[in-house]
């Protein structure tokens, strides 16, 4: 019996394990296999552009002395494949009759014309700090590069979209992903009214600036080296799993990860304040809340912490600390 031969559309969704997603984009899209495919002859050089740029920034970034602080940077640009799968999902989830949500919505009359105004992380690049006190640091030096004012933010991605400013800018209100309260306490105490707040379930925390550098998106992430350990676990065995029955496991086991990671950085930012006799997190000082000028105004102190409360008992005792973090929390 001769094997039938898979033309390039069948095989493309065959590889890429996405069957049910495709169908479902391709009644949002009756063209989709021609859409798909001029996205890729015209991503082929888009790519290389966008490629250069980003290395261009990573190396702003990597001397910038502001920053010699950091652990380390690093960028990445969506490949080909990537990037096609990214769109079909997107026009999956979209039902058939439009919605009021223009955050779902863009994606519709997504094309080869403007995929690149609407899809804003082909490139990326992720900058690791060692404490999340670092954080401000980072977001000072972003914040007085790349910041121009509100106005130019986007509310349109297509018709809002600059390709030839002629200076770098910031292109939405940076975004903090955080895991509980006490996660977003911290942040709004350093920036209330600069950002965009939202809870993360699954234990996700990262803060995302979107710059556009000569009319190329990049996405900046800002998270710790935990925080980063947790995501890359999570993001390569948990989310790329195809096993369903096993799936809701792995996503339970993520967020036990997860609230280690938090367990961890706790103490990791006590050490830190210990050292240096500074800090946020634990401080009893009066610390300064950026606003949109990136000056800074009194607030409130942090309140005490229950490790914080431990670790003074800790030091009236004549009991060794054995290092049990069970001990402490």
């Amino acid at each position: 019996m001769t094997k039938k031969v898979l033309t390039a559309e069948e095989r493309f969704v065959k590889e890429n394990k996405i069957s049910s997603k495709y169908s479902l984009a391709k009644k949002i899209d009756p063209k989709l296999w021609e859409t798909i495919t001029k996205i890729e002859e015209h991503y082929t050089e888009y790519s290389k552009n966008c490629d250069a740029i980003v290395k261009r920034t990573l190396l702003e970034i990597l001397d910038a002395k502001e920053l010699e602080g950091i652990h380390s940077a690093r960028f990445r640009v969506k490949t080909t494949n990537s990037l096609l799968v990214k769109i079909i999902s997107k026009k999956a989830f979209l039902s058939e009759d439009k919605m009021d949500d223009y955050e779902i919505e863009k994606y519709r009359d997504l094309d080869s014309s403007n995929y690149y105004k609407i899809i804003t992380d082909v490139s990326g690049i992720r900058i690791l700090i060692r404490y999340r006190e670092q954080w401000q640091t980072v977001h000072n030096w972003i914040w007085n590069k790349f910041y121009k004012g509100d106005e130019y933010y986007l509310k349109n991605f297509v018709s809002d979209y600059r390709q030839n400013e002629g200076k770098s800018f910031i292109a939405e209100k940076p975004k903090v992903y955080y895991r509980n309260q006490k996660d977003l306490f911290f942040y709004e105490q350093l920036g209330r009214d600069i950002f965009e707040f939202k809870e993360s379930d699954e234990g996700y925390n990262s803060i995302h600036y979107l710059i556009n550098v000569d009319g190329k998106y990049i996405e900046i992430q800002v998270r710790t080296i935990l925080d980063e350990a947790w995501s890359e676990c999570t993001h390569d065995v948990v989310y790329k799993c195809k096993n369903s029955s096993k799936k809701k496991e792995l996503e339970y086991l993520s967020q036990c990860l997860s609230q280690q990671t938090i367990a961890a950085e706790m103490i990791t930012n006590l050490i830190y304040e210990k050292a240096t006799n500074s800090g946020v997190l634990f401080s009893n000082k009066t610390e300064g809340k950026l606003n949109k000028n990136n000056t800074t105004s009194s607030t409130d102190k942090y309140p005490q912490n229950e490790v914080r409360d431990r670790i003074k008992l800790l030091e009236k005792s004549e009991i060794d600390f054995d290092g049990n973090i069970d001990s402490l929390i």
